[in-house]
């Protein structure tokens, strides 16, 4: 008994021992394979998910401050010899200039549609200009994906039903009931209600007759989606 218990401790710190040494060798590798590749690529690349509170976008823009002077402004004004540098002193206030405002760059900027352009600029201003290779937009299709999900489900179902029907014609078969779509109350788009009359109980739909409509109705929202 004591045999198989130490043999069992033996062989968990031997597989434990060896598992991190693999594990050390990958990270030494991986590091070696990033430190070795040429700039750009998933490797040197950086994802900016948002921009701070430009038009209703990301967190909230600072509120501007008041003409009253504030204590850390106080001292630091003091210590450039009350020239009014920074507490507005000659009617001049580096906040409310629309020119050294950062937020008001950032809108400019972005309602203009160059949104590539000023994060290029700030990036290159961070970490200068020879380490930043290429500034690409990637478009939040969070929204978009469901809509494209559902609408290359409802193309298959009607290509299998249509390969279906096209396989009994050619055999000169009967089509003796044609395939339905049932359509629940919970589930069913307003459209799909309004035109199909669905109640609280579920409705039973022509397939051919309702997955084209639904397919038209799902390019109009990706459609929309997109803009």
């Amino acid at each position: 008994m004591w045999a198989h218990l130490i043999s069992a401790y033996v062989v968990s710190l031997v597989a434990l021992a060896l598992l991190l040494g693999f594990s050390n060798d990958v990270s030494r590798l991986r590091a070696r394979y990033i430190s070795t590749r040429p700039r750009g690529g998933v490797s040197h690349s950086v994802l900016i998910t948002d921009i701070p509170c430009v038009d209703g976008l990301g967190a909230k823009e600072p509120p501007k401050r008041s003409g009253a002077m504030q204590p850390s402004d106080q001292r630091m004004d003091a210590e450039l010899g009350g020239k009014g540098a920074v507490s507005g002193h000659h009617g001049y206030t580096a906040i409310d200039d629309e020119l050294l405002d950062p937020w008001a760059d950032a809108r400019s900027q972005l309602r203009s549609g160059n949104a590539e352009s000023m994060v290029r600029n700030e990036m290159v201003t961070t970490y200068g200009a020879s380490k930043v290779a290429a500034v690409n937009v990637v478009y939040d299709t969070s929204k978009l994906d469901p809509l494209l999900a559902k609408y290359d489900k409802s193309k298959g179902q009607l290509e299998d039903i249509t390969d279906d029907y096209i396989g009994k014609l050619r055999r000169r078969a009967e089509i003796k009931k044609r395939k339905q779509v049932s359509l629940m109350p919970a589930l069913t788009p307003k459209w799909a209600k309004e035109r199909y009359h669905v109640g609280t109980s579920s409705v039973k739909v022509d397939a051919l007759e309702y997955l084209p409509q639904e397919m038209e109705y799902l390019l109009q929202e990706m459609k929309t989606e997109r803009q």
